[in-house]
């Protein structure tokens, strides 16, 4: 139980013991972490039932506050200000610091199964821009799920199947292409083109039409190409997620393909789906049917998201669904949830689905990030820029102040750069792509972030000795607010966890950077009577940071 939660208890107590007739008042009334303190603001809201004035009823909670974790600081304007006692904070250091894999995170009591689907590319076409958000939000969430002890499913529910594949192998024998001499910006332009043919020429859509059938009928030849296709398109993709440091298992449309036609025979039999206008439809509100197949007996996204979400509940025995997917797609998530529990399916008392939905990437003109020409950029590009940007911003300052420049290490910091700059933002906001600022050494970034980390590697072999474990001493209000800050992580995991939201652990290692910065200014670490205990808390410092780090899939660097 962390130091809010039980704050919390000790608070909702002392306000039950202050207004014993009117605890029906006290609902979701909670103290708000504030960085050094916790608040209460619930006062004013009380005044009428209560018929005091906010400040009156600040004082009687405060009379009867008794807690072992919390002392209330002070009372203004019927806010209560309530500071977590020294000891307190010494004894949870203590035990984070002794807790070396864990730093004092306990696993969650009542874990979950949890599937995630996020990336999602589609075959034969590059990742571009859009797919940056889904790929490292999925990856970081999976991660701080896991961690607290939740069992994870990744899936990358990838665009393998349908009519573009028709198109595709009609093209390659058309042309007598060799797939296996193809990359995956050869496969977009053979689409680019089959695209084009089979929207003006009627002999190449009709064969296009036949080469379908010949794959979803098991056709050798057919089926072979296609999985030719996919593994040139698995290849080009694997390289980026190897980048991104992302780990994501396989599961696309073709893979629930016999799934479906039972699927849509079952719901017709239960009478969950009707026949309309020749198309198989469920009827789940006025807005739009949730189509299952169409007129001309062919299935759709929709069955196939059927078909999966009943194999991650039935098969993957997953409770609780996230969908990292973009902001475009929130209705049809509603529909299929719904189609979902009409069909039986979906049982949202035993089942938790979100979609946990994302804002694009622009450019600093605020528009959608393209490339000069105007086309979606593509993804490797992106990744690419912020190395060759790391590159020449950390060559240029290696240069100037004489030290040594290892491009490996600019290719880390280019990484970081990259994806802390997405999610340092809110998932549902949008986010701009501004390779300057997120190499910055100032304000809100992954290099400040680092190089703050980067300082406590120097510290300690500065020092030159191991850290020791001589007990925390915190005098200094600087080191009181970087331990309490320290103690709050398990904090921001949870709130993660619950609210799917990385840029809480993102903010938390900003302001662990900041306090620690500060601390560094105005407390001396080394020859001084409380050296031991300073260096073991800036040890926690980077053993935190460093974790911190890892949970969003960033790695850190001891040199910069």
């Amino acid at each position: 139980m962390t130091s809010l939660t039980r704050l919390n208890l000790d608070f909702k107590s002392a306000f039950e013991r202050a207004f014993p007739e009117c605890t029906q008042l006290y609902q979701g009334d909670f103290l708000a972490n504030t960085g050094d303190n916790y608040t209460w603001k619930g006062a004013p809201r009380l005044t009428k039932e209560l018929k005091l004035d906010s400040t009156e009823i600040a004082e009687k909670i405060r009379d009867q506050f008794l807690s072992d974790e919390g002392e209330i600081k002070s009372i203004h304007s019927g806010i209560i200000i309530v500071a977590i006692k020294v000891g307190v904070i010494i004894r949870k250091l203590e035990y984070m610091h002794a807790d070396s894999d864990r730093l004092g995170v306990q696993l969650s009591q009542n874990p979950d199964r949890v599937v995630i689907d996020f990336s999602s590319p589609n075959v034969a076409k590059e990742l571009h821009v859009g797919h940056l958000r889904s790929t490292i939000i999925g990856e970081s969430l999976a991660r701080i799920l896991e961690f607290l002890g939740n069992d994870v499913f990744r899936v990358n529910h990838i665009g393998d199947w349908g009519t573009q594949f028709g198109m595709l192998i009609c093209l390659i024998k058309y042309e007598q292409m060799d797939i296996s001499n193809l990359d995956l910006s050869d496969l977009m332009k053979c689409y680019r083109e089959a695209k084009k043919r089979f929207d003006n020429d009627p002999e190449f859509k009709a064969q296009s039409k036949k080469e379908v059938v010949n794959l979803q009928s098991g056709d050798l030849e057919a089926k072979r190409m296609w999985e030719q296709i996919c593994q040139v398109s698995r290849n080009a993709f694997q390289k980026i997620y190897e980048d991104l440091d992302v780990t994501i298992n396989e599961m696309g449309e073709s893979f629930y393909n016999d799934m479906l036609e039972p699927l849509v025979r079952e719901l017709l039999e239960k009478e969950v789906a009707v026949v309309s206008d020749d198309a198989v439809v469920v009827h789940c509100d006025e807005s739009a049917p949730f189509m299952l197949r169409k007129s001309d007996g062919g299935y759709t996204y929709d069955t196939t998201d059927l078909a999966a979400l009943n194999y991650r509940i039935d098969t993957l025995k997953g409770n609780r669904l996230i969908y990292v997917v973009d902001e475009g797609q929130s209705q049809h998530f509603q529909l299929l949830w719904k189609a979902g529990e009409k069909a039986g399916i979906l049982d949202p008392r035993k089942i938790q689905t979100t979609h946990a939905e994302f804002g694009v990437v622009k450019g600093i003109d605020g528009k959608k990030f393209k490339t000069r020409s105007g086309e979606v950029a593509l993804l490797k590009d992106l990744i690419q820029e912020a190395k060759e940007k790391a590159r020449e911003t950390f060559k240029k300052r290696a240069e100037k102040d004489g030290e040594f420049y290892n491009e490996q290490s600019a290719d880390i910091l280019g990484l970081a750069a990259l994806k802390y700059a997405d999610l340092k933002t809110s998932r549902q906001r949008d986010y701009v792509f501004n390779s300057d600022q997120m190499l910055s050494f100032k304000g809100n970034t992954a290099v400040f972030i680092l190089y703050s980390l980067v300082r406590i590697h120097s510290i300690k072999e500065k020092i030159g000795k191991p850290v020791s474990n001589t007990p925390f001493a915190l005098n200094d209000p600087k080191e009181i607010a970087l331990g309490l800050h320290l103690t709050q992580f398990d904090e921001v995991l949870s709130r993660v966890a619950t609210l799917l939201e990385p840029h809480h652990l993102c903010d938390f290692l900003y302001q662990l950077a900041v306090k620690f910065n500060t601390f560094y200014q105005h407390c001396k670490v080394q020859g001084t009577p409380e050296e031991d205990s300073r260096l073991r808390l800036c040890d926690l410092v980077g053993k935190v940071g460093t974790l911190g780090f890892k949970l969003l899939a960033i790695r850190t660097l001891e040199k910069m």
